[in-house]
């Protein structure tokens, strides 16, 4: 399985393209994190980053958000910092606990998007 950069609009993928499921889009998105390119360190930092941004317009602390998503507090501040790449369960927790779609979690204007094949 290679990482191909599109040609392409997104907007102008084919059905058969787009992945079916949320679930499925955060697992292509989270394979690409696995990587160690600089566009993986540029996308783990934009969801700290946003996870950050979300929780502090909510006026949550660390430790509520934590609690509430079901994870460690020191979890949870290295997803912030981007030093650490959340699975797609935690991902789906933080939404949950932040009241927001997982997707809001991994925008990045910055990002290029890449397409598992």
């Amino acid at each position: 399985m290679g990482l191909v950069r599109p040609r392409f609009a997104p907007s102008l993928l084919t059905k058969s393209d787009k992945p079916d499921t949320i679930e499925q889009l955060l697992h292509n998105i989270l394979a690409i994190l696995a990587g160690e390119d600089g566009d993986t360190m540029e996308l783990t930092r934009a969801v700290g980053e946003n996870i950050k941004r979300i929780r502090k317009s909510k006026k949550l602390s660390m430790e509520r958000l934590a609690a509430e998503a079901g994870v460690s507090r020191s979890m949870l501040g290295q997803i912030e910092r981007g030093e650490a790449n959340p699975s797609v369960a935690i991902l789906g927790k933080l939404a949950g606990a932040l009241k927001v779609p997982a997707e809001v979690l991994l925008e990045n204007d910055d990002f290029e998007p890449l397409l598992l094949l």
